[in-house]
Formats: structure tokens, sequence, C-alpha cells
């Protein structure tokens, strides 16, 4: 009997045993979340509303959201960006953000952050300003610490992992009077102070001091970048060559801003190219890409022979571009017959072209410029320098990546003019390299412009590109 006995407690026990642990399973269950909320953060040096103004979230594979920035925002500590309230939970979750300027182009992405996602939790990104001369090989991303470094598009544990600072005295001192180097999460920043700039200035933090591209007059007046308004625009003339703001011309001809040199236009066919207004901005529109309509000068006995022989030079186009030639249209060519001596253009889908020297040199450099509205291509070429940075190109004013496995020949020590070589708008002497769009501005410099003039100049013109 006392054996039996003992066997019925034991089974009694057992059976409160079982039951205990379901009862707090079903508990767990019950507390448990079938859903996440995923805070993003963002940590960057880039101004929300000068450099940036939307900033774009993706959950690879599963969802995205952009949102607008502005000035009264700073992200030199982590802020929040985006609130997702309701992701399934799950194992492995990737997110990557990208920060866009306001004509549509990425300024700037941060790598893609990998992380477990089975409760509510925040996710930092990063995207630093040092990163925009730093190239990456293809599949790889800057991601900043001390210094810029390449890691793995998507990495998990010692791959991702960057040398960070500690204090901001890990992050040295800036050369540029207007920033100083601070430390944030461990990333080295760059953190403005417009106090040490002038009147209608902002302090950039890639090139110091800069035209204030919000500020007009005295009153500090928002601009309508729809319309071409404001005062007339200022630039340096260090080097200046020739300016031409294709606002007006007579006779079938355009001229530069001293009038001193005349590039008739051949029509071809009728009314490519002609000036033109497009919505409020003057400038010369093509119509037809791989046709013969041009606006072309011989150089000799002008002040565009002024590039002959110059160690540096720099050409700065404002284009609308809606469709190109393949083989390269182009903007501002020096060249005769089928080549470039110096010269910049568009050429393959997405590839700004640089050539020089009867062709002996060409460069290609990533931006997308179709359908993209009014854009400044800028090309500086300093042969003083080693090869591998004598040549240059920009959007809006900010460095473009060089596509290196399309470009051939040796950058040269200075420009060569070939005998016989014209100075040509909108295509090339002989014709058939014309693009669908509008030129409206050009300027030539026998001097390298530096990163914080090209940057200046086209916050200008962007607001305004005539006289």
């Amino acid at each position: 009997m006392r054996v039996l006995a003992r066997a019925a407690y034991t089974e009694r026990m057992r059976w409160r045993v079982l039951l205990l642990l379901a009862w707090g399973l079903i508990v767990h269950c019950g507390n448990a979340e079938p859903v996440a909320r995923l805070d993003v953060l963002l940590l960057t040096d880039y101004r929300p509303g000068l450099d940036f103004v939307e900033v774009h979230t993706e959950v690879l594979d599963e969802v995205e959201h952009s949102r607008p920035v502005d000035r009264s925002e700073s992200f030199l500590a982590p802020a929040d960006i985006v609130r997702f309230d309701a992701l399934p939970r799950a194992t492995r979750r990737r997110v990557r953000v990208h920060l866009v300027d306001r004509n549509g182009a990425v300024l700037g992405r941060s790598r893609v952050v990998t992380f477990r996602h089975d409760r509510s939790r925040q996710q930092l990104t990063r995207v630093c300003a040092a990163c925009a001369d730093f190239a990456c090989p293809l599949g790889q991303t800057c991601e900043c610490g001390v210094t810029p470094i390449c890691v793995p598009d998507e990495c998990d544990g010692e791959e991702c992992d960057v040398p960070g600072c500690q204090t901001n005295v890990d992050c040295g001192s800036s050369s540029l009077e207007c920033v100083d180097s601070v430390c944030r999460e461990g990333s080295c920043l760059r953190a403005p102070n417009d106090a040490a700039c002038g009147a209608f200035e902002v302090c950039d933090v890639s090139v110091g001091c800069v035209s204030d591209p919000m500020a007009i007059g005295d009153g500090g007046v928002e601009v309508d970048s729809g319309a071409d308004s404001g005062p007339d625009p200022v630039f340096t003339d260090r080097g200046l060559i020739a300016r031409f703001f294709l606002d007006e011309g007579s006779g079938g001809v355009v001229r530069d801003a001293t009038g001193a040199i005349a590039l008739p236009l051949t029509e071809d066919p009728p009314g490519n190219p002609a000036l033109t207004s497009a919505d409020g901005f003057g400038g010369l529109r093509f119509t037809a890409t791989n046709a013969n309509g041009r606006a072309c000068v011989d150089p000799s006995g002008t002040p565009l022979a002024g590039v002959d022989g110059s160690s540096t030079g720099t050409l700065e186009a404002v284009v609308d571009l809606h469709r190109f030639e393949e083989q390269g249209s182009r903007f501002i060519h020096f060249g005769a017959g089928l080549e470039w001596d110096f010269s910049v253009g568009y050429a393959l889908s997405g590839l700004v072209i640089i050539g020089m020297n009867d062709s002996a040199m060409e460069r290609y450099f990533d931006a997308e410029l179709i359908d993209r509205g009014r854009s400044v291509v800028t090309m500086v070429f300093d042969g003083r320098l080693a090869p591998e940075q004598r040549v240059r190109a920009y959007l809006d004013g900010s460095r473009i990546p060089e596509r290196s496995a399309e470009g051939r020949g040796i950058v040269p020590l200075s420009i060569r003019l070939a005998a016989g070589t014209s100075f040509c708008l909108g295509n090339r002497p002989i014709g058939a390299r014309s693009f669908e769009g509008v030129l409206h501005y050009a300027a030539v410099y026998a001097e390298a412009l530096t990163d914080a003039e090209v940057l200046d100049h086209a916050r200008q013109l962007l607001i305004r590109d005539d006289r």
C-alpha cells in the first residue's frame, strides 16, 4: 500500500509540474511581441536644408520611407528619422539610409546595417562628409571612425568594426576656420560654425565659408529655384578665359560676357540650336541628338587660345539634359575633327566624360543627368598634381566618383590644342554629337578652381545663371 501511495503522489506531482510548465509557456507566448517597433536614427555632419533636403530609409526587401529635412534640424547627435511601428520580428533585418540633395541626387549613404530584431529597438545609421572624397571599391561603402574606411556593403561581426574615437582630441583639428572636429558616437565629424563666416555666408563642412544659397540681398529671402531670380552671380575671375551666360544674342550669334568672343550658330536641323528662356532661365536649346547644330569658333586670335599650354584649367557648365548621343555628346568642347583636346560632355548612360589632348586621355565619372533638371557640371584639371589627382569632376559643387575601369590614357601635364582646333558649345566642329536639352551657361578658365570655388559657383548658378 505504501508503494502504491508513493506512486500516486509521484504521478500527481508530475502533472502539477507539467501544468505549471504549460501555464508558463502560455504566459510567455501571451507577452511576446508578434511585431516589433524600429526607430531609425541618423548621425551625420552633412547639413540638413543645405547639403541635403530629404532622408530616404530602406528596410531592405520590406519597406521604405522618405521624409524632408530643414535647416532647423541637426544630426550631429543621433536623431530620429523614422519609426516603423509594426514590423514582424526577424532574426536578421537590414537597414540603409540615403541623403538626397535638392536636385534629387544621392549625396551620401550609410552602409547596410544588419541586426537581430526580435524586440523593439533603436538602430543608428551614419553618413559622414569625410567620405565624400573617399572612393571605395564596388561592393563596399565608406564608414567613418577616426578616419574614413571602406567596409563591405553588408557585413556582420569583426568585418564591420571601424577604429573609433573616444574624445574630440582623437579627431585632430580642422584646417577650416569655421569647422571644429568633434567625436560623436565613435565617429569623427565636422561641426560647422556659421558665426566664423561673413554676412550671407554659411559654413560648408567640406570647404569652409561659402555663399548662403538661400540668402538674397540684404533680407535673406528664400529663393524659388524654379525661376532665374536674385542678384547677378559673383564669381572668381582667377584665370577666367571666357564666360557665356547664353541669355541673349542676335544675328545668329552668341557672345561671351565681355562681347569679345562671338560664336556663330549653325542650325542643323533648323532651330537646333536656338536661344530660349526655359522656365525663366536663359539658354541655348538643342532639339536633337546626333545632329549637327552647334555654336563654334576658331579660338586662335581670341582669349580662348589662352588655355593652350596651360598646366591648369576648368570647364564649368549648367545643363538640363534629356537625351544624348551614346558616343559622347559635348557640353563645352575644344577639338579638331573627331578628337577631344579639352572637353566635357556626357557619354554612355550615367557617365560624365572628360577628354584631353587629341583624345590621348579620356576619363569617365558617374553622374545621372537625364531629366534631372538644371545641373552644374564642372571639370577641373591640374597637371601639377600626381596623375591620379589631376582630373576632377563635380556635380552641383560636389565631387563625383571616377569609373576608372572606363578611362584610358595617361593624364597629361598640360592642355594641348591641336592644329585646326575649334571651340564649340553643345557639339563638336564636325557635328553629330549634339544632345537634346538646354545649355544654360558655360565658362572656361586657365586655372584649376578650388573645391570651395567650385561649390560657391554651383550654389549661385543653381539660383541664377543669367546676368
